[in-house]
């Protein structure tokens, strides 16, 4: 590349000290050259995107970057939504979002809180118990869109369906009873995760697959191996990420790989490489980038981002080791220079309907009231809210989502 840049300056420099005839006679020659010497000198000043068989990697620098993790260009406006209180919980384990309706899933025991997008609450269903119809703890939910359909897996007792009215529609009965997970990707493809071991020959156990909703194998991963990047299970099985046309999963905890589940395939789209002693908690992404937290025993919270354009990655340290110490209790996030009030970290992704989600609790919105007391500082969302209020609903909007 040097070699060619070179040329192109030596041969730009002789074309324009030619007496000024030749110059005009040359101009098109000139012109020519000039755009050479630009493109030249963009490729070599562009970051190159690091792949392994078409996998990109994701290299994780062993130093702080001066640079800050950033989310300014890829969030338009953030909304609040606080759930109303007509029945009180005080923590969402997992949410789930159709185009009319937010699902919350309070506790394992709670059941299912069905609200409108503008936080006004309709039903409560699934509630606990061994009766048909009732739930026994919970592991997360998702929603069928196109047949109005809610899954809630449940610890080994087998996923219930219900409709988007709280109608109880009854057992996947095709599926074991060991299912974490069920996201729909088409009409007829389904994309399951149940355990984590390698149950290769077990009938009665599922690690990640695809299947009809009928329960009929499409492709199935049960075994992670080293080879593919692998390195342990962890306590959270999985780390999930919701694309338009895929899901994406990561074991949870010291896991490198990112896989891709689509309608009819399973494969690698990021490896991780990154110090041992960093264990990844969640990812998610935006339209460029992908975000990692990662936490480390001897330093403490880092947050990462990786460019998709140009590969390159940001690294800071976000919080030292009083992280650590359980007595660390202020929201922490990504620095937000959207509407600068609480630091960001989306714990669901919707690309859907365009959004990144959260959710804070009373205790977050009090304590950032209490140190701004300042009435102008404080979003409209937040003015009513007590200590015993539900949480609030932060939902960034996206400036643009890829497929």
């Amino acid at each position: 590349m040097r070699r060619v840049i070179y040329l192109t300056i030596r041969a730009y420099i002789q074309i324009k000290i030619i007496p000024t005839q030749a110059m005009l006679q040359n101009k098109e020659v000139s012109c020519c050259l000039l755009f050479l010497l630009l493109l030249a000198v963009s490729c070599k000043n562009k970051t190159a995107v690091d792949t392994v068989d078409g996998v990109h990697q994701i290299n994780i620098p062993a130093q702080n970057s001066a640079e800050r993790v950033s989310l300014e260009g890829e969030i338009s406006h953030v909304e609040y939504i606080p759930l109303d209180n007509k029945e009180m919980f005080g923590f969402i384990v997992d949410l789930a979002v159709s185009k009319d309706y937010f699902f919350v899933h309070a506790s394992h025991m709670a059941g299912v809180f069905q609200y409108d997008r503008s936080g006004k609450f309709i039903r409560k269903f699934a509630l606990f118990g061994d009766a048909p119809g009732e739930s026994n703890y919970i592991s997360e939910i998702s929603v069928n869109e196109t047949e109005q359909k809610l899954y809630l897996p449940q610890l080994y007792k087998g996923t219930m369906v219900y409709s988007f009215d709280g109608e109880y529609l009854g057992y996947m009965d095709c599926f074991p009873p060991t299912i974490h997970y069920v996201h729909p990707l088409k009409e007829d493809v389904l994309a399951i995760f149940g355990e984590t071991n390698n149950y290769e020959n077990d009938s009665t156990h599922i690690g990640t697959g695809l299947y009809t909703p009928k329960g009929k194998l499409i492709v199935k991963k049960n075994k992670f191996s080293e080879s593919e990047y692998y390195v342990s299970n962890a306590a959270r099985p999985y780390l999930f990420n919701i694309k338009k046309d895929a899901v994406e999963m990561m074991t949870g905890g010291k896991s490198d790989t990112i896989f891709a589940y689509k309608s009819s395939s399973i494969t690698p789209r990021y490896v991780v490489n990154r110090r041992k002693e960093l264990a990844i908690r969640s990812f998610f992404d935006t339209p460029n980038y992908v975000y990692f937290d990662l936490l480390s025993q001897q330093s403490g919270l880092y947050y990462a981002q990786y460019s998709k354009k140009t590969g390159k990655v940001i690294l800071n340290n976000e919080i030292g080791v009083e992280f650590l110490s359980g007595n660390f209790s202020l929201k922490y996030g990504i620095e937000n220079t959207i509407d600068y009030v609480m630091p960001i970290w989306p714990k669901w992704q919707y690309p859907k309907e365009n959004i990144l989600l959260e959710a804070l609790s009373a205790a977050d919105i009090e304590q950032y009231k209490s140190e701004h007391p300042a009435t102008k500082d404080i979003p409209a969302a937040f003015m009513n809210v007590d200590e015993d209020s539900n949480p609030v609903l932060v939902v960034y909007h996206l400036v643009n989502m890829k497929k």
